[in-house]
């Protein structure tokens, strides 16, 4: 686990334990509401995890990737 995943982790866990019990059932009320009524993302359908991927499979050369060589090599 990254570090800064485990002190986001560690700083929820504190402040839940500082919530009032009340507070704790109306959190625990709103993540069942939640995990029932959102449907979980589909990753295949939604093209924000396609970034980075190369959208089109062709022989074209990419240009970025010798962009520095052809400004700086001259």
């Amino acid at each position: 686990m990254a570090p800064n995943h485990q002190r986001l982790k560690s700083e929820i866990m504190a402040t839940l334990d500082q919530l009032p019990a009340d507070s704790l059932i109306l959190l625990a009320e709103f993540a069942a509401f939640l995990r029932h009524k959102v449907p979980p993302a589909d990753q295949s359908e939604d093209p924000i995890f396609q970034l980075g991927t190369q959208p089109i499979a062709d022989d074209v050369l990419d240009a970025s990737v010798n962009h520095d060589a052809y400004l700086y090599d001259q």
